[in-house]
C-alpha cells in the first residue's frame, strides 16, 4: 500500500548537514511515509551516511544518481521514485517542524489542492538563532487558490523585503504531477520553483497557502538563491513563464511577466557589469526611453571606472528598474 506522503532530499555534497534533515523527516508525526535521499554525485561522504541512515530505517530509499545533475534533476529523481500521495521536497541544509507532513496533508485535502504550502520559519544557519516568519501573516491570502496575477504580486523583484514566494516549498499532489509531466527545469539555476509552480497553476492546479508554518528554512550566505551570479538565471527563468503564459490571453498577467522581466534583466545588466562583460550586459539592456538610455549609462560609469561602483550596484540589485 502507498505512503501518504513522499519526502524527497536532494543531496551533495551535504555530509555536513544532511543528519539534521533526515532526522527532522524521520520524526514526523505522521508515520506513513517515505524519505527519498537523492545523492547528485557527492565526493564527501553523502552517499554513505545516505545509506547508513537506510540501514536502520526501512522507510529510507537511498538514490544515488550515475551523474551530477544539479538540484533540479535530483528532485525530479525523486519525484519519479516516490510512491506517496503527497510529495514534500526537503533541502539538504534546511528541516521540517515534527507536524509538517501531518498538517499539510490534511490541510491539503480539506481544501482540495493539488499544491498547498505554509509558510516559513527563517534560522541562520551559522548561529541557529531564529529569524522570524518568512511572510508576515498578513501578508499570506489564506481561502482560496492562488491565480497567476495573485504569485506574481508575491513574486516581485521591486518588492521590499526579503520575503518572496518562490522560497516556499509546497506539498505537491503526485497524481497531478504524474498526469500533468510537469517537472523542475533542469537547466535553469536559480528561479526554477517559481517557475514549477507557476507552469502547475497554469495547468489548472489550485494552489492554496496556509499562515501556519512547519518548513524550518535555514539562511546559508553561500546558497544559490542569495548569490548575485545568480541573476541571469532568473531572467531566464521569467522568460520561460513569457511563454507559458503568452497562450492564456491575460493582459494584466503579461504586463506584470513584462515588468518583471524589466527589473530582472536590469539586476543580470549590473552583474554582467560588475564582472567587466559589457558585451554581455548589453544582452539585458532594456533602453526604450532616454530615462532608461541615461540610467544605463550611469551604471555602466559607476561600476566601470569608479572604485566603488561596485558597492553602488548591488545596492541596486532589486530596486525598481527605470521606466
Amino acid at each position: 500500500m502507498a505512503p501518504v506522503a513522499s519526502i524527497v532530499i536532494p543531496a551533495h555534497n551535504a555530509v555536513a548537514f544532511l543528519h539534521d534533515a533526515v532526522v527532522s523527516a524521520q520524526k514526523q508525526t505522521l508515520r506513513d511515509i517515505e524519505i527519498l535521499i537523492v545523492d547528485d554525485c557527492s565526493t564527501d561522504g553523502t552517499w554513505e551516511l545516505a545509506a547508513s541512515f537506510a540501514a536502520s530505517d526501512p522507510r529510507i530509499v537511498p538514490v544515488r544518481r550515475p551523474r551530477r545533475g544539479g538540484v533540479s534533476a535530483a528532485r525530479n529523481d525523486g519525484i519519479e521514485r516516490a510512491h506517496g500521495d503527497w510529495i514534500a521536497l526537503l533541502d539538504a541544509d534546511d528541516v521540517f517542524m515534527p507536524e509538517r507532513i501531518e498538517r499539510m496533508a490534511t490541510l491539503g485535502e480539506e481544501c482540495g489542492a493539488d499544491l498547498i504550502a505554509d509558510n516559513l520559519l527563517e534560522r541562520d544557519f551559522d548561529t541557529g538563532a531564529d529569524l522570524g516568519p518568512h511572510f508576515p501573516t498578513e501578508a499570506i491570502p489564506c481561502g482560496e487558490p492562488l491565480s497567476l496575477t495573485a504569485m506574481l504580486r508575491m513574486d516581485m523583484p521591486d518588492l521590499p523585503g526579503p520575503a518572496r514566494l518562490g522560497y516556499v516549498q509546497p506539498v505537491q499532489r503526485r497524481d497531478f504531477l504524474r498526469r500533468t509531466g510537469v517537472r523542475f527545469a533542469e537547466d535553469v539555476q536559480a528561479g526554477e520553483d517559481f517557475l514549477l509552480y507557476f507552469e502547475c497553476v497554469a495547468r489548472g492546479a489550485r494552489f492554496c497557502l496556509t499562515s501556519e508554518a512547519y518548513y524550518v528554512y535555514r539562511r546559508r550566505r553561500d546558497s544559490t538563491s542569495n548569490c548575485t551570479s545568480s541573476a541571469p538565471h532568473y531572467s531566464a527563468a521569467n522568460r520561460r513563464l513569457l511563454a507559458l503564459a503568452s497562450g492564456i490571453g491575460d493582459r494584466e498577467l503579461m504586463a506584470m511577466l513584462r515588468r518583471r522581466q524589466e527589473l530582472l534583466d536590469y539586476s543580470s545588466f549590473l552583474h554582467a557589469l560588475e564582472e567587466r562583460r559589457p558585451l554581455q550586459a548589453l544582452r539585458y539592456a532594456h533602453c526604450g526611453s532616454p530615462a532608461r538610455i541615461m540610467t544605463h549609462l550611469r551604471a555602466v560609469r559607476d561600476v566601470l571606472w569608479r572604485p566603488s561602483g561596485r558597492a553602488r550596484a548591488r545596492e541596486a540589485r532589486g530596486r525598481m528598474a527605470p521606466r
